[in-house]
């Protein structure tokens, strides 16, 4: 089972407490067991960021002095599998998958939306925006410069 996590909560307010410490011993004896290394793990404090390994006594001292990264409450890299939580982690994770999933179906309303109006779409809306020209008729057509009857560059007197 999973260590309870709640002692990443403390990462920026108070790294040197016992429950602190007690999360960082419980995390190692997890990550080294269930990764199966015996010298080196991932470091996930917020310099290594998942990227360097070190061993238990260098990550220990890392996350106390660094600190964890914040966003690490699933600890794939450290062996955690998605079908093992405990109760906390599971509601954090179905909330997660939630907001996903909503993202998701926002993305996919908007695509609709936009695919329906499609390239003649968007050629109807420059069109009533120029109130029906193209492209050539703004070349051969200066009237389009003139503001309040006045010639480009002109100086009001």
């Amino acid at each position: 089972m999973v260590p309870d996590k709640q002692w990443i909560k403390l990462v920026d307010t108070d790294r040197f407490s016992e429950t602190y410490e007690d999360g960082v011993e419980q995390f190692l004896d997890y990550a080294f067991k269930m990764t199966g290394e015996i010298d080196m793990i991932r470091c996930p404090c917020v310099r290594c960021n998942n990227t360097d390994y070190g061993s238990r006594e260098i990550v220990r001292s890392h996350l106390k002095v660094n600190g964890i990264m914040k966003n690490y409450t699933f600890w794939y890299h450290h062996g955690e599998r998605r079908c093992e939580s405990d109760s906390e982690s599971e509601e954090l994770e179905e909330e997660s998958d939630n907001e996903v999933e909503e993202m998701i179906q926002d993305f996919e309303s908007e695509s609709e939306e936009l695919e329906v109006v499609g390239d003649d779409g968007v050629r109807e809306m420059i069109e009533d925006l120029y109130h029906g020209r193209t492209g050539n008729e703004f070349e051969d057509d200066s009237s389009n410069y003139k503001v309040d009857g006045e010639e480009p560059n002109e100086q009001k007197h």
